[in-house]
């Protein structure tokens, strides 16, 4: 009978064992999650470069969205046209590409404004964070 006793012992102990360590890995992940949910500056971070991913990808869609209608604007353009005013149309259509190019670029070499919008993000959800609170 000591050896079933003992058997049982053993095995409870492993299984109380068991809920410890998954009681503890729990804990662990709750602190972290904890953790992160304090971290005012780290949210409004990810915030912010989330904001910053999100108007990225609409500047993208807004260049590619130009362009089709900058190439339909010229196929309807030399089709109407007759043939002096097709090299105009042309050489309008190229000029109007370029400045669609530099403007893009500028964009790119200048991203305050992006930076701008991102701070304006930041500082809401900071101003509501903190006004939550009280």
């Amino acid at each position: 009978m000591s050896d079933d006793t003992q058997t049982t012992t053993t095995d409870e102990r492993a299984e109380i064992q068991a809920e410890i360590e998954e009681t503890r890995e729990q804990l662990g992940e709750t602190a972290a999650a904890l953790a992160h949910k304090a971290d005012v500056k780290a949210r409004a971070h990810d915030a912010v470069e989330e904001k910053k991913a999100e108007l990225r990808g609409k500047a993208e869609e807004l260049k590619s969205t130009a362009q089709e209608k900058l190439g339909a604007a010229k196929g309807a353009a030399q089709d109407r046209a007759p043939d002096g005013a097709q090299q105009g149309a042309q050489q309008a259509a190229q000029a109007a590409q370029h400045a669609a190019t530099q403007a893009q670029q500028a964009a790119k070499e200048n991203p305050l404004p992006a930076a701008a919008i991102g701070a304006l993000v930041a500082g809401l959800l900071v101003g509501y964070l903190v006004g939550r609170r009280r």
